[in-house]
C-alpha cells in the first residue's frame, strides 16, 4: 500500500479546518492509500502562539467569549484523534506529500506556524503535492517581500482552491496551477452517520466570526418575524440566542436541521451549498467568500449594503446550477488528484 503524508491546519479547533482534512484523508483511502498527517510535536512557536490568543481574548474582556473557546479545545480533542498523526522530526519518507487544504500559503497569517513543509521543504517523498492550498488574498508582493527566493519548484503538481492564490501563485512560479474543489466537496458524504440535531423546532444556524451592527438588526427582526431563534454553533456571537459548543459532525447535524442558514466563513459557505441549504452570507470584503460564491453561480446569496435579509430568505434558491457545478468541478478536481499521485 502507498503511504501519504498531508500538511494541513487539521488542528485548528473549528469546523472548516476538521472536515477537510477529514474529506481529503477519506478520498486517498478510498484510493487505497495509508494516510497520515504530519506534526512537530512540542513545538515551542505554537505553544506562544495559543497564549497570545488568550491574553488577546482577556484584554478585551470578553469572558463569555473565552469560556466557549476553552469547551470548543476540549470538545476538539477527542476528535481530532480520528486524525493520524505522524512526528516529522523523525524524517519518515512518504511515496506522496500533499500539501493542503486551508490557508497553508497564507504567509501573512499570524493564527498559525508557518513550517517549511506548508511550502513543500523539508519533505522526504517521492511526489510533492499541492491540493486546494489557498493565500487568503497573499499577493506575488507579499511573496517578494516575505519570501523572495520562493519560486514553488518543491511541488510536482500546483492546485488552489481559488481564483486569487491560481493567478498568485501561477505568477511567483510561473507554472500552471489547477483550480480544483475544497475536499468537503470532493465527495459525496463523510462516511460517518451524522448525529441528530437536538432541536425538533424550526430555527436559524449562524455560522460566522463576525457580522456588521448595522446587519445583526436586520437579522434579528427577520428571526423575531417568524419567531425562530437564532442558534450559533460553531463560533460565539453574543447576540444569538443560543451559542452551542459543538464539534464537526455535530455541527452538521444542526445545518441539516436548519430552516435557514447565515453566514460569513468559507467552509460555512461551502458546506451551506453542499447540503443545499436556504443562506444568505455576509462575505464583506472576503476574497475567498466572494470567490466561492462566485465560483457556484450563488453571488446573490451574498448581503450587500443594507439589504434586507428577509428578501433574501423569500428568495428560494434553485440549486440546479449549483448541483451541476458541484459534480463537474469534483470530477475534474478527482482527475487533477489521480494524475498529480501518478494513478
Amino acid at each position: 500500500m502507498k503511504s501519504c503524508v498531508i500538511f494541513t491546519l487539521q488542528g485548528a479547533n473549528n469546523i472548516g479546518a476538521f472536515l477537510q482534512a477529514y474529506g481529503l484523508m477519506t478520498v486517498l483511502k478510498r484510493l487505497e492509500i495509508d494516510v497520515k498527517f504530519g506534526i512537530y510535536p512540542n513545538d515551542k512557536t505554537e505553544k506562544s502562539n495559543l497564549l497570545a490568543k488568550v491574553i488577546r481574548y482577556i484584554k478585551t474582556g470578553d469572558i463569555k467569549k473565552l469560556m466557549y473557546k476553552v469547551k470548543t479545545v476540549s470538545t476538539y480533542r477527542e476528535i481530532q484523534s480520528t486524525l493520524p498523526t505522524i512526528d516529522m522530526y523523525s524524517n519518515p519518507f512518504f511515496d506522496y506529500a500533499i500539501i493542503g487544504s486551508d490557508e497553508v500559503w497564507n504567509i501573512k497569517s499570524d493564527n498559525f506556524v508557518h513550517y517549511p513543509s506548508f511550502l513543500g521543504h523539508d519533505i522526504n517523498a517521492d511526489k510533492i503535492v499541492a491540493y486546494a492550498a489557498c493565500g487568503n488574498g497573499v499577493t506575488t508582493g507579499d511573496f517578494a517581500r516575505l519570501l523572495p527566493c520562493e519560486d514553488f519548484s518543491a511541488f510536482t503538481s500546483l492546485s488552489a482552491r481559488d481564483y486569487d492564490t491560481v493567478k498568485c501563485v501561477e505568477q511567483v512560479s510561473k507554472r500552471t496551477v489547477m483550480r480544483v474543489v475544497d475536499p468537503t466537496m470532493l465527495i459525496d458524504d463523510f462516511d460517518i452517520d451524522i448525529p441528530q440535531c437536538p432541536i425538533s423546532n424550526d430555527f436559524i444556524l449562524v455560522y460566522s466570526y463576525g457580522i456588521d451592527k448595522k446587519h445583526i438588526k436586520g437579522i434579528k427582526t427577520f428571526a423575531k418575524k417568524n419567531k425562530l431563534p437564532l442558534i450559533s454553533v460553531g463560533t460565539y456571537n453574543s447576540w444569538c440566542d443560543k451559542n452551542v459548543v459543538a464539534n464537526p459532525w455535530e455541527f452538521l447535524g444542526y445545518l441539516r436541521a436548519a430552516k435557514y442558514v447565515i453566514v460569513s466563513t468559507f467552509h460555512g459557505t461551502v458546506l451551506s451549498v453542499k447540503f443545499n441549504k436556504q443562506f444568505v452570507c455576509f462575505a464583506g470584503n472576503s476574497s475567498k467568500v466572494r470567490d466561492i460564491l462566485s465560483f457556484y453561480d450563488l453571488m446573490d446569496r451574498n448581503v450587500q449594503g443594507l439589504e434586507n435579509v428577509d428578501t433574501l430568505f423569500k428568495s428560494t434558491i434553485d440549486y440546479t446550477t449549483a448541483n451541476e457545478i458541484i459534480k463537474q468541478s469534483r470530477n475534474l478536481s478527482m482527475n487533477y488528484l489521480r494524475e498529480a499521485l501518478g494513478l
